[in-house]
């Protein structure tokens, strides 16, 4: 791989842009606007990335909401759209 470019995503882009000046690289830093408990931000994402991409070599979750959610114990929770979240909650067997 031979990467361009960083395309960070947040619910809050002024805070997303504060994020990526914290992190030291040699590459173009995008902010994309994303609420993946939103489904219309998630399939405005994938049209976006579909129309402005070459190509996409890796994704990486949000992690540290996977782990805060992960150690909560009896979490069930929907987004607005009236999806679950809560299916995170079975990775805590991955989690150390």
């Amino acid at each position: 791989m031979n990467p361009q470019k960083v395309i960070m995503t947040s619910r809050d882009l002024a805070k997303g842009k504060e994020a990526a000046g914290e992190i030291p690289t040699r590459l173009t830093r995008e902010i994309w606007e994303l609420d993946l408990a939103n489904f219309d931000d998630t399939v405005k994402f994938a049209r976006r990335a579909n129309e402005q991409l070459d190509r996409l070599d890796i994704v990486i979750f949000s992690a540290a909401m996977l782990i805060k959610v992960a150690l909560s114990i009896n979490v069930y929770t929907v987004t607005e759209d009236g999806y679950e979240t809560s299916w995170v909650y079975r990775t805590r067997r991955w989690v150390p």
